[in-house]
């Protein structure tokens, strides 16, 4: 019954916090305009992760009963996490700037005894731990793209954090499981198409980092044997949305003479509301892939052996025919400006 007390107290206090975010944004003008390379058409409310945070921290505090290191760890670095997305949402920090604080906020995290166990040594456990924390940020980050995606995808991927928790029988991550359940739910309902708010760098970032080292806190429950194998596929298939749309993003960028880091419409939600001519439907098949990758991190772990290897093999084949249907039949628009424009008149029929 506490599970639910937790998902019901994180969902009411964002469904009460957006509104109020909402108006306040609009009132100070922050609000995202329309551009080029952005996929929105209208101007939106940002700082919706600010009542994604005060939902989240509000029900973790009264809730959890773990304050061991490593919990106030995690907690502090969400914190910082969440500070340095407001003041990025605020006045956009330099690209190296940010960097700098995920690797300090990641190596703290680390050093505290926040780590895969890959079986390659210590100095290997902790490099890629740390790039793992920070790739994730910024993959939460990147597929914060159209309305309802990031927010969408976090609660799926929670669920599946939930289970492992549970499985784990870990009170602190139970917890952060729920609230995010919770949390993501009640802004989903302001951040679904047409979005009312968008969650900005403070909800993405942090809830980035959360997912992040929460997808690497199971190991040392789960009776796991330390290999590159078991510290990677959990995690790997918990976020195997955003790892996939990241990677995706970087190679064709990198393939179409563009730099990594140029925003643009080219994402993998992008090119499936091309296909589909909808973005809900676009949106929708990612909750799906989210759920399904999930459900394969859970069998893979319950099934290791010839079960997992079947799993990695169809996940690899459905990677590899997903990237050769996007890039055939969806080409990125800012190379095909005729095609965004029928996209754009379809919509507003």
């Amino acid at each position: 019954m506490s599970l639910l007390y937790i998902g019901l107290l994180s969902l009411f206090i964002t469904l009460i916090v957006t509104p109020l975010v909402i108006l306040g944004a609009k009132r100070f003008n922050f609000i995202v305009m329309p551009k080029a390379n952005r996929w929105h058409k209208k101007p939106t409310a940002l700082l919706g992760g600010v009542a994604i945070f005060i939902g989240f921290i509000i029900t973790v505090l009264i809730f959890n009963n773990d304050w061991s290191t490593k919990a106030l760890i995690i907690l502090a670095g969400t914190l910082f996490m969440f500070i340095s997305g407001f003041i990025d949402d605020l006045k956009p920090l330099n690209p190296k700037t940010k960097f700098l604080l995920q690797l300090l906020i990641a190596a703290v995290t680390v050093s505290f005894g926040v780590h895969m166990e890959l079986g390659l040594g210590p100095i290997l456990n902790y490099v890629v731990s740390g790039f793992w924390i920070i790739g994730i940020i910024n993959a939460v980050n990147l597929i914060d793209n159209m309305d309802g995606l990031s927010s969408g995808i976090t609660f799926v991927s929670s669920l599946t954090l939930l289970c492992f928790s549970l499985i784990a029988n870990n009170n602190f991550l139970i917890v952060i499981s729920m609230a995010l359940i919770g949390v993501t739910i009640g802004f989903l309902i302001f951040n679904f198409h047409p979005a009312k708010i968008f969650m900005g760098d403070c909800g993405s970032l942090f809830i980035g980092y959360l997912l992040a080292v929460a997808s690497i806190s199971f190991q040392g429950h789960l009776n796991l044997d330390p290999s590159l194998i078991n510290a990677l596929y959990i995690p790997v298939f918990l976020l195997g949305v955003p790892l996939f749309d990241t990677f995706f993003v970087m190679v064709e960028r990198k393939r179409n003479g563009r730099s990594i880091t140029q925003g643009g419409k080219d994402h993998t939600s992008h090119r499936l509301a091309y296909i589909l001519q909808s973005e809900k439907k676009a949106v929708s098949i990612l909750y799906l892939l989210g759920l399904l990758s999930g459900i394969a991190g859970l069998l893979g772990y319950l099934y290791p052996g010839i079960i997992q290897f079947i799993l990695i093999t169809c996940s690899l084949i459905i990677i590899f025919s997903l990237s050769f249907y996007l890039i055939r039949y969806a080409p990125a628009y800012e190379y095909n400006l005729k095609k965004e424009k029928k996209l754009n008149v379809s919509k507003t029929v």
